[in-house]
């Protein structure tokens, strides 16, 4: 669907600025045969048509293979519906006179000439009424109007060729508006043809001189150049034909002096003056010189003034006049003059002013600009300019500098004229005039409109609202839609297809090289030479550039989206697509790298622009170098590059990018990124059922130094805590179930996401008083939220992000605490009283002043937006748990002291990922809080104690805290005064080195090891207590936080071990906020398997469940147990230690055996059997939390609880155990005082059970004989063993099965399918540990043995 088939074609010629051609049809022989049926084959033009495609100041040049004469609004009306309905471009023609390009094709779109539109005409006498067709020429109308002693309100230099279509199209001003005022005033009824699929005619106004019977609507479409629609008639005032007419031409000594003149006309003259005009000498001198029109003054002045008086009165007239001239003569105002009576005497005078756009073009090539400026600034910029350049004239080949206009109305034409035209002309003066024009409350466009011209720099002189304004009546209200319409409707019932490019994907793998497969790669022998380089790349872009300019710009990745989501389809036709890269200094191939992903990897025809906004980059190679660059690679079709004059920031850069975008979607990225395979109709298709929905892709990482692609957690809903951090709150139950369906989220994370343009701008776009970067992504999210939309996250939509690293490449603005003011504007307007509660934390905020919020209090008004606690109540509605709005007492605080060195925890001048010390009390950053999250941090910080593996040693280093237990959550034992990581089991140590300091790391915790106690300054020993038995926040799993202000998602996948930074520069302090990923340590998941075996194909995984305690017998049992499972394919084991800590010795027996494996600590709580019953459960609660880990890309994964001390037949895994179902039942050998236990089968059903004792239970099965599908306990959240099972005769089996709401009929008896006659088997044996004899006591002789 084409929104607008009538396009304001974008900029082009030497305005810099690429733009791209959106995916309009390409004409056919079909089309034209179709246009020529509907208006003759006469006026289908397709030979000599250069004319058109060219405007008369040869700026523009378009490539149009088709120029259409249509005569009247029904055969337009034809023409329209035809290209809406085919999606051909139209750009409408009338004069062709213009200044700015707006009547030239950019590519090739047809051109619709209004020249033929001139059967209609009439006037009122009686009412002053003039009623004509578009196509009549402005001079043309003046003559017929003379015939009644009438004439055009209106007089512009090209009223010879000009039409009136087009006068309307561009409100034309010209040399009378002083007297009749512009078209505006003149205007009363248009008709015009729309650019909807009817092709609608709107019939608006009349020819009456009031009427308050409708909108008037028709001034809307004066000044609109083509972006509403086709003018096809007019209907406007004439005005009397004056009976005397005077004019002077006046020379004059200084500008200070023509503006008193000014006043002085304004007042003697009053309603009888009609034109004040202005030239100075320089373009006196070029017309005298090149249009050779005489200036009639002995010597060329510095300044001359036309002024005309007109009445109906000729003596009247002539009289005022003469008065006038006298009086500034008296006041020595005028050098010198002539005074002419009537048109034809004055004719010699206005060859001068009509000669001044003629000459310049005749001298050299010339820089027009056509403005607006108060009057008392109206000479001031042209004398700017002759400064600014004065030193350059010569170099830059500038031939004048001159400047004319209509003074009246404070209308400059200024203009520059060099030999040839230059790129260093325009760097040198065009921005700066523009800023210069704003800064002094001027217009950028006085008469000649905007065009092509001046497209790129509406965003300096536009406000917000009114692009908003014109943006929702030219694609909605004028295409018939209502605010709040889906725009998107035409697609929802459409068919599903599969998107995958596959021939791509399969090119993909085959390619090799540096970085292909999204491998890391690292530079091979490396020189002292190329280190340094790489280092001063380092410090310029935060990751590593000299890697990036080895790796192909078009490299391939690793496709590591769920496989699931390979089979999801999705609506078979995708809305366009614009994509948005902001960037400041960015390395060059990053950015190319960006582009080629997004192209390659998207659907063709969808993405028909990607912006790239240049915020004011100092870099000389990403300017014009850069644009020319994208132009030889082909790509300036597609990519714009806009640059800004000055450093906006990141918000108002994306804004930027956004006023520019011409997609139905708005897809914004940051510039250092990659897109995986089929990212974007993932993120499309939630927009097209509810276009209000802004959909985040999942945001994997690319390693800052290798640039290896890799994977992130997919699980986690976008969040914040009170200080306004990002963080993360856990997926629902639902959500979990389906890993490719998109999950609601209540925040973004930064600058990631998808949004309809329609949406985007109704919310307003981004709060425009925000600075820089910092809020916006609560801004827009609360928005969102509270104004009836919602945003989720699309898992099956993958793009990568190189987070920087190392160095911080970006200075402080040195504007402020501009982060702070940015969080005060989005509580004031959307925090409602929930905003106390980021005062509370961060109380400078409560001073600031957020600057003026009037318009962003009427979005919230106009939209009708929810409360903030609607949002927390119902999108975040577990925030509180995690992130408590109240923050609750410490459980203890102050300095931490280590008894054995008796030095205190320091944190002086550390930053993110340092190692804790220990230094001399009281010199330093020495105060931390045991706080509500079981986590230390440093007093009233973001940064908190964290140990990343449970290997011995592992050094404690400084990471940005994330609450939700894992790597950071410690507890303090006050008997032994140990700080114990509870994820590990190790104990907090300081080394000393027996001077001043050490480090600090954790370590097996040993009793009694005064480097392993500790002493907070206050302890809480209730809250310590209490807190102890508090669940981890994310119940155990090993995790880093996401703390990162860019648009990323990460929690945290296997064997990721990387930082990534992102600073916030606050004043002339420093949030850093980083993050790092690594969970290494107690989960293993990436071992392989060493020994093949028959079963490698196989699909199930099994997941081994064993308790475990230490014994002397232990290790024999589990080197048995260890040895059986290296034979079982896809199995993962998880261990679960009764004790305080982990056993050295199996850890390093777990590591040999390569099995993927998960050794927790959880001693037996109070009230609990001491037979495993507790470990089993902690197993399961852990699996429950961690299940995606360990089962990765397994669909179907079976739970068996083995215990370490049975014995194993590898076939009960491999035959019974991967063929469970639901849940699978077997024999048992050597149980129960029996030689074995079995259930009853017959016809493949259990009908009972073959034990000893007790056979009446209901599931009378020992823990060795079955299995049960992992699915099954996902299903049933609460079904634990417990403390105990009366039903089952203390046997903990029966009780768990019923709590899974299992029956006999569910049972899937294995190991009975022999025929009659033949044996069956037993495989597996179960042994019960008996208490060891004590042992005498014996000399070790160096041997690492357990002990009880």
């Amino acid at each position: 669907m084409i929104k607008n088939s009538i396009k304001l074609l974008s900029y082009k010629r030497n305005c810099h600025s690429l733009f791209q051609r959106k995916p309009f049809k390409k004409l056919t022989n079909d089309d034209v045969s179709y246009f020529k049926n509907i208006i003759g084959t006469n006026y289908v033009k397709e030979d000599d048509i250069d004319s058109f495609n060219e405007d008369w100041m040869k700026w523009y040049k378009g490539e149009s293979k088709c120029v259409l004469f249509p005569e009247s609004l029904e055969e337009i009306s034809e023409i329209v519906k035809y290209c809406y309905k085919e999606n051909i471009a139209i750009v409408p023609q009338s004069g062709n006179t213009g200044l700015v390009g707006g009547s030239i094709p950019v590519f090739d779109e047809i051109i619709l000439s209004l020249k033929r539109l001139r059967k209609n005409f009439s006037f009122d006498p009686s009412s002053g009424v003039v009623e004509c067709d578009a196509g009549y020429i402005l001079e043309e109308i003046n003559e017929k109007l003379m015939d009644y002693g009438h004439m055009m309100p209106i007089d512009l230099g090209a009223k010879g060729s000009c039409l009136i279509g087009g006068n309307v199209a561009t409100c034309a001003g010209g040399i009378r508006l002083i007297k009749y005022g512009n078209i505006h005033a003149n205007i009363l009824g248009l008709d015009v043809v729309i650019a909807d699929k009817k092709g609608s005619i709107l019939k608006m106004g009349s020819s009456l001189r009031k009427d308050n019977t409708d909108l008037h609507l028709a001034h809307l479409f004066i000044g609109s150049e083509g972006h509403l629609g086709i003018i096809g008639n007019v209907k406007m005032l004439a005005v009397p034909y004056p009976k005397g007419i005077s004019t002077s031409l006046l020379s004059i000594k200084t500008f200070e002096d023509c503006k008193k003149i000014l006043q002085l006309a304004k007042t003697q003259l009053s309603e009888n003056l009609s034109s004040f005009e202005f030239l100075d000498h320089d373009i006196l001198q070029c017309v005298s010189q090149f249009s050779k029109v005489p200036i009639p003054f002995n010597e060329i002045p510095q300044f001359a003034l036309i002024i005309e008086c007109s009445s109906s009165n000729e003596e009247i007239c002539l009289k005022k006049m003469e008065d006038f001239l006298s009086m500034c003569y008296e006041k020595n105002l005028v050098n010198d003059g002539i005074v002419t009576n009537g048109f034809n005497e004055a004719r010699g005078i206005w060859n001068i002013r009509e000669g001044a756009p003629l000459s310049v073009g005749k001298e050299g090539y010339v820089y027009k600009y056509d403005m607006s400026l108060p009057i008392e600034h109206f000479y001031l910029l042209n004398n700017e300019i002759k400064n600014l350049l004065k030193n350059k004239k010569e170099k830059l080949g500038i031939l004048r500098i001159c400047s004319y206009g209509h003074l009246g109305d404070g209308n400059t034409h200024f203009n520059i004229i060099s030999k040839q035209p230059t790129d260093d002309i325009y760097k040198s003066v065009h921005p700066y005039i523009y800023d210069w024009v704003v800064n002094h409350n001027g217009s950028i466009s006085a008469e000649h409109g905007i065009g092509q011209l001046k497209r790129n720099y509406m965003s300096i002189v536009t406000k917000d609202d009114m692009v908003l304004m014109a943006k929702y009546v030219r694609e909605e209200a004028l295409a018939g839609r209502r605010i709040g319409e889906n725009p998107f409707l035409e697609y929802i019932g459409l068919p599903k297809k599969d998107w995958h490019d596959y021939k791509a994907m399969e090119e993909d793998l085959k390619r090799v090289g540096n970085g292909e497969q999204g491998k890391a790669f690292v530079i091979p022998n490396q020189t002292p030479e190329i280190k340094k380089i790489q280092d001063d790349l380092y410090r310029v872009n935060g990751y590593n550039a000299y890697v990036s300019d080895m790796i192909p710009l078009n490299r391939s990745v690793n496709d590591i989206r769920n496989p699931k989501c390979k089979d999801i389809q999705y609506i078979s036709k995708l809305p366009t697509v614009s994509v948005i890269f902001p960037f400041y200094n960015e390395h060059k191939s990053a950015i190319l790298r960006s582009i080629y992903s997004i192209l390659n990897r998207s659907p063709s025809n969808t993405i028909v622009q990607i912006i790239l906004v240049n915020d004011a980059s100092t870099k000389n190679e990403l300017n014009e170098p850069f644009r020319e660059d994208l132009k030889k690679r082909g790509l300036s079709n597609i990519v714009e590059m806009i640059i800004n004059r000055k450093r906006e920031g990141l918000i108002r850069a994306r804004q930027i990018g956004a006023y520019h975008a011409i997609g139905e979607i708005l897809v914004f990225l940051d510039a250092h990124s990659e897109a995986n395979y089929n990212w974007l109709p993932p993120l499309i298709e939630p927009i097209i059922i509810n276009y209000k929905t802004v959909v985040c892709p999942l945001v994997d990482i690319i390693n800052c130094d290798t640039f290896e692609y890799r994977s992130q957690d997919e699980g986690g809903r976008g969040s914040f805590d009170w200080n306004f951090n990002y963080k993360r709150l856990p997926l629902s139950k639902d959500d979990l179930k389906n890993p490719t369906k998109p999950f609601y989220s209540p925040v973004m994370a930064g600058g990631y996401f998808a949004i309809s343009a329609k949406w985007f701008w109704e919310l307003g776009g981004y709060d425009d008083g925000l600075y820089i970067w910092g809020g916006e992504q609560y801004e827009l999210s609360f928005k969102v939220w509270q104004c009836h939309g919602n945003m989720v996250d699309a898992p099956c939509s993958r793009i990568g992000h190189i987070y920087r690293c190392k160095y911080v490449p970006f200075p402080n603005p040195g504007i402020g605490d501009f982060v702070s003011k940015n969080y005060k504007r989005v509580a004031v307007v959307w925090m409602d009283e929930y905003a106390k509660y980021l005062y509370n934390r961060r109380p400078a905020i409560k001073n600031i002043d957020p600057g003026n919020l009037d318009k962003q209090l009427e979005i919230r008004k106009r939209h009708k937006c929810k409360s903030f606690d609607w949002f927390m109540k119902n999108v975040a509605y577990d925030q509180n748990s995690f992130y408590p709005a109240e923050e609750p007492e410490d459980s203890a605080n102050g300095t931490i002291s280590n008894r054995d060195s008796e030095l205190c925890l320091d944190a002086t001048n550390l930053e993110t990922n340092d190692q804790l010390r220990v230094r001399e009390c009281g010199k330093g950053i020495q105060i931390f809080e045991l706080y509500y999250a079981n986590a230390i941090r440093i007093n009233s910080g973001q940064h908190c104690l964290d140990a990343s593996s449970s290997k011995d040693g592992t050094p404690v280093v400084l990471f940005t805290c994330h609450g939700l237990g894992g790597n950071q959550r410690f507890e303090y034992n006050i008997e032994t005064q140990q700080i114990i990581h509870k994820l590990t089991g190790n104990c907090l140590e300081a080394s000393y080195d027996g001077v001043d300091s050490g480090v600090v790391f954790v370590s097996i915790c040993k009793k009694g090891k005064m480097a392993q106690q500790w002493e907070f300054s206050y302890v809480n020993k209730k809250l310590v207590e209490e807190r102890k038995k508090l669940p981890d926040r994310n119940n155990g799993r090993r995790i880093k936080s996401n703390m990162s202000r860019s648009s990323t998602r990460l929690f945290f996948r296997k064997n990721i071990k990387f930082a990534i930074f992102s600073i916030l520069i606050i004043g002339s302090s420093i949030l850093l906020l980083l993050q790092i990923i690594d969970n290494r340590g107690s989960v293993n998941l990436e071992h392989k398997h060493k020994y093949k075996n028959d079963f490698k194909d196989y699909k199930t995984q099994i997941i081994v469940i064993t308790p475990t305690y230490k014994r002397y017998t232990r290790m024999a049992d589990m080197t048995r147990m260890t040895n059986t499972l290296r034979l079982v394919p896809n199995v993962h084991w998880i261990l679960v230690e009764d004790g305080l800590e982990k056993s050295k010795l199996l850890e390093n027996l777990l590591e040999r055996s390569e099995i993927p494996y998960t050794y927790i600590v959880h001693k037996t709580a109070s009230g609990y059997p001491k037979r495993g019953w507790y470990q089993r459960d902690m197993a399961l609660t852990y699996l429950r939390n961690n299940y995606d880990k360990i089962t990765n890309n397994f669909n179907h994964s079976v739970v068996f609880f083995g215990d370490d001390d049975n014995s194993y037949d590898t076939r009960l895994f491999t035959n019974y155990i991967a063929n469970v179902k639901k849940v699978g039942i077997w024999a048992v050998g050597h149980v129960g005082g029996a030689i074995f236990e079995s259930p009853k089968v017959e016809n493949g059903k259990v009908i009972g059970w073959h034990v000893r004792w007790m056979p009446s239970r209901k599931f009378a099965t020992d823990m060795a004989g079955f299995a049960i599908s992992l699915k099954c306990f996902l299903d049933n959240p609460n079904a634990l063993f417990g403390k105990s099972c009366k039903r089952g005769g203390g046997a903990p089996e029966p009780c768990l099965l019923e709590s899974l709401g299992f029956t006999k009929d569910d049972l899937e008896p294995f190991g009975f399918d022999k025929p009659p006659g033949e044996s069956r088997e037993i495989l597996v044996y179960h042994t019960k540990t008996s208490k060891p004899k004590s042992f005498p006591q014996q000399d070790l002789y160096g041997y690492d043995v357990e002990l009880m």
